[in-house]
């Protein structure tokens, strides 16, 4: 989905309908346009330059719109158009490719017009809408522009911003339809021909005389023809320009429906106006399917610097609101992983414990079977009894023996010197760590003493 940001509230249009000045304005709130007023200035050429200049700053105070936010719109009457079509290649320099060919193009004299050019398709070939106007012409538009103190956005041909309303008129739906604009000025009627969102063609007549349905009728055989729309296929017929009743009228005879078009808000669009709020939209936004624009960058008006701080300063108002979130967030994760650090700890010091375990089992359970082959094999007990018989003193007697996990040895005795036990104990190679096991106390029979001993086998010594 293409979106435009586009923070202008308001803009503006000038029209030339014969002898008369249209003006008109919209408003505009996040891309969703508002028609406002329409205002007529008959015979303008007539009138005094001061009184043309109160009459534009009258509208200007009441609508609310500023100078540099208006387009103006050069009648098809001033224009010479035809269609041509070129390679795409030559896209990068198709204005030196017009402007070599023009004499070809052009009836007249090319030194007296400027040539200005509109894409209006892309297929196999770049098919251009051109245009010369009478240098003339345009002097007398700047001539106009100083005299009533205006300060345009731009100055473009006046079907292209037709063609620009429909498509913000329409919206999705623009690229969908097949439409036909009927322009009509005082003695004139131009035709516009919209397939799927492209202009087809463009048909313009002079209308001399009073009109009839004959006339009219032929007059839009000829355009339909010219255009290349088939009436039967037009979804809408939408009327411009300073059509009257007896427009209406014969165009109804003639079987013709016309569409009523209406902005955002619903409120329908007056037919004298739709050339002004095309020239406003085209003010507006910067993406528009014709854009072209003949007046010199220098002297366009449009208030770019105050929409791009306004953004700007959304953007980092948004981009505020998004960090504090975003902190709010990381805040949150650094409290998590505070928590996860501390069970990850006490994990850590319950593991070390579990292998300090698992390594005592497993050392026990190393000497452990290295004990069962001696309880298979030979007696253990019988082979630790006879070494003990042998090894001890006469005056000592064993009266209690046990041996656990297989290589502890426990037993009590009762002797005179129980030092001297523990001492030959020690040096014999099948026992360790020999120690008493409590203290040393009196026995039932004389001078001996009794103690427990606790000392560990040596298994392998057993091996020898």
């Amino acid at each position: 989905m293409n979106y435009e940001l586009n923070l202008k509230t308001k803009a503006w249009g000038l029209a030339f309908s014969g002898p008369n000045l249209v003006l008109t304005a919209i408003g505009n709130r996040f891309n969703q346009f508002q028609y406002k007023e329409t205002a007529v200035l008959e015979n303008y050429e007539k009138l005094e330059d001061q009184e043309i200049q109160d009459f534009i700053d009258e509208f200007v105070s009441r609508a609310k719109v500023k100078r540099a936010d208006a387009f103006l719109a050069i009648p098809r009457s001033e224009v010479h158009p035809f269609v041509s079509e070129f390679p795409k290649e030559a896209e990068e320099s198709l204005s030196d490719t017009i402007e070599y060919q023009i004499e070809a193009l052009y009836p007249g004299d090319p030194q007296e017009i400027d040539v200005f050019h509109q894409i209006i398709g892309r297929e196999d070939l770049l098919k251009v809408q051109i245009y010369c106007i009478p240098k003339t012409y345009i002097g007398k538009v700047f001539g106009l522009i100083r005299k009533w103190g205006l300060h345009l956005a731009g100055i473009t041909v006046e079907h292209l911003v037709l063609v620009n309303a429909c498509s913000k008129i329409y919206r999705s739906q623009f690229k969908k339809k097949n439409l036909a604009i009927l322009h009509f000025t005082p003695n004139e009627i131009e035709v516009l021909g919209l397939k799927e969102g492209h202009l087809s063609g463009v048909y313009y007549s002079q209308l001399e005389g009073e009109l009839s349905e004959e006339k009219l009728g032929r007059t839009l055989e000829a355009a339909f023809s010219e255009t290349r729309l088939d009436p039967y296929e037009v979804d809408d017929f939408i009327l411009s320009g300073s059509a009257t009743d007896a427009h209406v009228f014969l165009l109804k005879k003639l079987g013709i429906e016309l569409t009523e078009l209406k902005d955002t808000k619903d409120n329908v669009i007056p037919a004298q106006s739709l050339s002004g709020v095309g020239l406003s939209l085209t003010s507006i936004h910067e993406k528009v399917p014709c854009n072209l624009n003949i007046l010199p960058v220098k002297l366009q008006k449009r208030h770019h610097q105050l929409p791009v701080l306004i953004g700007i300063v959304l953007l980092l108002a948004v981009a505020g609101w998004y960090m504090s979130r975003e902190y709010k967030d990381y805040q949150a994760l650094v409290a998590e992983l505070d928590r996860y650090q501390s069970r990850n700890h006490k994990l850590e010091e319950q593991f070390q414990e579990l292998t300090q375990v698992r390594n005592e089992f497993e050392e026990r359970k190393e000497k452990v079977e290295a004990y069962k082959k001696y309880i298979h094999g030979d007696n253990l007990v019988l082979k630790v009894m006879g070494i003990l018989a042998h090894e001890l003193p006469d005056h000592s007697f064993l009266t209690s023996f046990a041996i656990r996990d297989g290589y502890k040895l426990t037993m009590q005795i009762e002797t005179d010197d129980f030092f001297e036990v523990r001492n030959k104990l020690q040096k014999l190679p099948y026992f360790t760590n020999v120690d008493t096991a409590n203290a040393i106390s009196k026995a039932r029979s004389g001078q001996k003493r009794k103690t427990n001993l606790k000392m560990e086998i040596v298994l392998e010594a057993f091996d020898e």
